[in-house]
């Protein structure tokens, strides 16, 4: 019986002993199936950039990975071809631990020579937990750059990242402490926080939020003075994940214009059932076209201004087909919306909403018939709108007011007060203005 315990005792501290060497064994899989998915998932989108281990050296208790990121034809354009990291892993009892390093990359040496005194400001420390996700966290400290006589202050960036392991749920948290010249530039803190799950290699949804706290710019006189500026971003897919809508909103506490302050800046706008094939389609054939416009611009060796001039070519080359993919976007319920405006200017403010959206599923050419018979767009569209600025922001334009078309009844807007009203919306194949019927034959 104590023999048997003993034994039982012994293959218990092997097992715990070996720990470090398996979660080793389990990491080198995590990572290369890892590589395989983000590899995959960029060339469904039609991008060239693609992850690949050049060197995986797996010992009991650490390892040595060298990888690099290979950016195509693009980064050949702009002269990066490739980007080369190594991590230092160590296989510990209960996960491994990595510091990342770019030390393979001459130009991140040099810059670090003669720009940094020989000391490397970026941190990357990534865990390989044995149950969990995986967390990667950044950290590029200050920076002083002089011109000029002036200092730039780029304050310290620490970003953390949290993957799931078959690369399913991405989120983020980062926290940049902002850039500042003397008393003429402060810009930040800035921090930044999102959530997503994976719909389909291309289509992610989920929240995100960026705050800044404030940014103030100065010239010889006041150029821009804000405060708690917040950008949120928000994704949904439908259930049959056939279907996406998309949310984003702008927010202000403060900011001065013509040396008055004014508060609580809101703007929110939004585009729903998107049709996820279709836009897939889109991105596809764009990444598609400009991988043929880096090509070229790496055989020539254009400059960046030239590059930018060949893909404005190249989109207007490839309209037509790009506008056939757009058209199938044009699905029934698909609508465009600003759910929230609400700004102060020096002459007043502006309140609103809009909604246009699609009755039917169209064509490009199911459009043209109504440049002679506008009755039909009620057949086609629905339409909401509801805005309310100070008079003095209308400029006293008389046409604001007063029927501009025969069939109108009141004005784009009308008068209550000292404010200008507009409501319109369509009903039963009908279009309201202002409380009015419109008639558009």
């Amino acid at each position: 019986m104590k023999k048997l315990l003993i034994i039982l005792l012994a293959l218990i501290v092997a097992a715990i002993a070996g720990l470090p060497y398996v979660n080793g064994v389990i990491t080198q899989k995590i990572v290369t199936a890892a590589f395989e998915d983000i590899n995959r998932m960029n060339a469904d989108t039609g991008s060239e950039i693609r992850v690949e281990i050049i060197d995986y050296d797996r010992g009991i208790s650490d390892s040595r990975i060298e990888w690099r990121m290979d950016f195509g034809n693009m980064g050949k354009a702009f002269g990066l071809d490739e980007v080369l990291f190594v991590e230092n892993a160590t296989h510990g009892f209960f996960g491994v631990a990595s510091e990342t390093r770019l030390e393979k990359n001459k130009w991140f040496e040099d810059w670090v020579a003669a720009r940094q005194d020989g000391k490397n400001p970026l941190t990357i420390h990534t865990r390989y937990p044995a149950f969990g996700p995986i967390t990667s966290n950044i950290r590029l400290d200050k920076l002083l750059f002089q011109s000029d006589g002036e200092t730039l202050n780029v304050g310290a960036l620490e970003f953390t990242a949290l993957v799931d392991r078959k690369l399913n749920t991405l989120s983020s948290k980062g926290k940049w402490d902002g850039v500042s010249e003397g008393e003429s530039v402060h810009v930040g803190p800035m921090t930044l926080e999102a959530a997503y799950s994976r719909v389909t290699d291309m289509i992610w949804e989920g929240q995100g939020a960026i705050r800044l706290e404030k940014a103030k710019i100065t010239d010889q006189s006041e150029v821009m003075n804000c405060s708690g500026l917040v950008m949120d971003f928000d994704t949904r897919a439908s259930e049959d994940k056939t279907r996406l809508s998309m949310d984003m909103g702008v927010a202000l506490d403060t900011i001065v214009i013509e040396g008055r302050p004014f508060s609580d800046w809101s703007f929110r706008w939004g585009i729903d059932h998107i049709d996820i094939p279709a836009y897939e389609s889109i991105v596809t054939l764009y990444s598609e076209i400009m991988n043929r416009v880096f090509s070229q611009a790496e055989k020539t060796s254009f400059s960046a201004e030239e590059i930018n001039k060949m893909m404005i070519q190249a989109m207007a080359q490839n309209s037509a087909r790009l506008m056939a993919e757009a058209e199938k976007l044009l699905k029934k319920d698909f609508q465009i919306r600003v759910s929230e405006l609400n700004v102060s200017l020096p002459q007043g403010r502006v309140e609103g909403s809009l909604a246009l959206g699609l009755k039917k599923d169209m064509t490009m050419a199911q459009f043209f018939p109504l440049t002679a018979q506008p009755s039909l767009a009620l057949d086609i569209f629905f339409l909401k709108s509801d805005v309310r600025l100070t008079e003095a922001l209308a400029g006293h334009i008389p046409n604001l007011i007063q029927p501009i078309f025969p069939g109108m009844k009141t004005g784009l807007f009308v008068k209550e007060g000292t404010d200008l009203l507009h409501r319109a919306e369509t009903r039963d194949s009908r279009l309201f203005l202002n409380g009015e019927e419109v008639s558009l034959d």
